[in-house]
């Protein structure tokens, strides 16, 4: 699905696939020379084309067309997580020093839009403004920015939050893994209940308690939070947010995750939760993480029995199907 002519994957629209080219750039790692086409194409595209905004800085959420043209301009902070990876990832295989200078940038966007100074965390998105947009650097100057959605949730604040522990690695900067550490203390301190994990909007506290995706992308960052200070509180926490899913939200049947906990008072659809694909692909990893961390052999079985529940889906999904490959290579290493 590879496009050769504009790079990234598929016709349009055109978006990051962020698990696709965390791949490839693995595979590309060790050796696999065919892909690094793919992959300085893709990240090229994605950080030069149509998503990039080269003005103010920032990922859009995705391009209408196949060439990463006519971007949808808003900028969510869980794309511009993944994109901030990705750039250190490629600046790291590929010794480019390309992708290194556009992570600063982005990196010095996500602090100026969407880092809450005061408290830690980071806020949710950037509005779409098409006017705004539609103009160069002088004309935007006679314009108000789009606003700033400054709702924070676990999930995006996590993901930011473990982009920020990648970063601080890669350059060396403390202040970049403190600001991680607020942020994901934070969300712990401010939504995590015993018994019933982390519950999702951080400002409201228990509103929307036992989101799969809340448990399993704050366990990822805390075991980053822990490799990056080897405070073993960090690891603690992880493994009680995914001992909460595996109580809560774990089939029985079938293996794998539901994506959420059914309450009482749930009506309709709302009684029936899914399973989905990515999440747990991601579930699966970080459970082989916690299987490596603490040598406890049922981290291991459960990330091996959520990977089987979804090997018949892998086949069908084409470039989604890397989160699983993903879950796999995490559990052999």
């Amino acid at each position: 699905q590879f496009d050769v002519v504009h790079g990234g994957f598929g016709t349009k629209p055109k978006q990051v696939h962020a698990p696709t080219v965390r791949f490839v750039l693995n595979r590309v790692s060790v050796g696999q020379t065919n892909l690094l086409e793919v992959a300085t194409r893709t990240l090229d595209a994605i950080a030069w084309g149509g998503l990039y905004d080269d003005v103010n800085g920032g990922v859009f959420r995705y391009c209408s067309g196949c060439d990463w043209t006519a971007p949808h301009v808003e900028k969510l902070l869980d794309i511009n997580a993944s994109v901030l990876e990705l750039l250190l990832d490629g600046w790291a295989v590929l010794g480019e020093r390309r992708y290194r200078d556009r992570a600063v940038e982005l990196i010095r966007y996500v602090l100026d839009t969407f880092a809450d100074h005061d408290a830690g965390g980071f806020f949710s998105s950037q509005y779409a403004d098409t006017d705004y947009y539609s103009t160069d650097a002088m004309g935007r100057q006679t314009l108000a920015q789009p606003r700033v959605d400054r709702s924070i949730y676990s999930d995006g604040t996590a993901k930011m939050a473990g982009a920020f522990l990648h970063a601080a690695a890669a350059f060396g900067d403390s202040s970049l893994l403190e600001f991680a550490a607020t942020s994901l203390e934070r969300v712990v301190g401010d939504t995590y209940q015993q018994g019933h994990g982390i519950a999702h909007d951080v400002d409201s506290g228990q509103a929307v308690r036992g989101l799969l995706a809340d448990q399993v992308f704050v366990s990822d960052s805390l075991l980053d939070l822990y490799g990056a200070t080897d405070r073993e509180v960090y690891l603690d926490m992880a493994q009680e947010l995914m001992r909460f899913s595996l109580r809560a939200l774990w089939d029985t049947h079938q293996g794998g995750f539901y994506d959420r906990v059914v309450a009482e008072d749930d009506v309709g659809l709302l009684r029936q939760p899914l399973k989905g694909f990515v999440d747990n692909c991601s579930a699966a990893r970080v459970l082989a993480r916690l299987s490596h961390l603490t040598g406890h052999g049922e981290f291991r079985e459960r990330a091996v029995a959520t990977l089987v529940s979804q090997r018949s889906g892998a086949r069908g999904r084409g470039v989604l199907a890397a989160s699983w490959v993903l879950a796999e290579l995490e559990l052999d290493e």
